[in-house]
C-alpha cells in the first residue's frame, strides 16, 4: 500500500509548509510584542491603569474646582 502523501500534489505540500511557517511566525511575533500583563483585567494592559493614574489632572470637572 502506498502512503497517502504520494497522492497529494507537491504544490499543496509546499503551501501547507508555508502556512505552518507563517502561523508559527505570527505566534512568535505576538508573544514578543504583547506585554505580560495584557489580558489580566480584560482586553487591555493592567499596567496602563497605573500609567493613567500617574498622569497629572488637567480638567476634573466643575465640582473638583470648588
Amino acid at each position: 500500500m502506498k502512503p497517502p502523501l504520494n497522492k497529494v500534489p507537491e504544490q499543496v505540500i509546499r503551501l501547507i509548509i508555508i502556512f505552518v511557517l507563517a502561523i508559527g511566525f505570527l505566534v512568535l511575533v505576538r508573544t514578543l510584542l504583547l506585554r505580560p500583563d495584557f489580558g489580566k483585567y480584560g482586553h487591555f494592559r493592567a499596567s496602563a491603569v497605573d500609567e493613567i493614574v500617574a498622569q497629572p489632572i488637567q480638567y476634573a470637572g466643575h465640582e473638583a474646582c470648588l
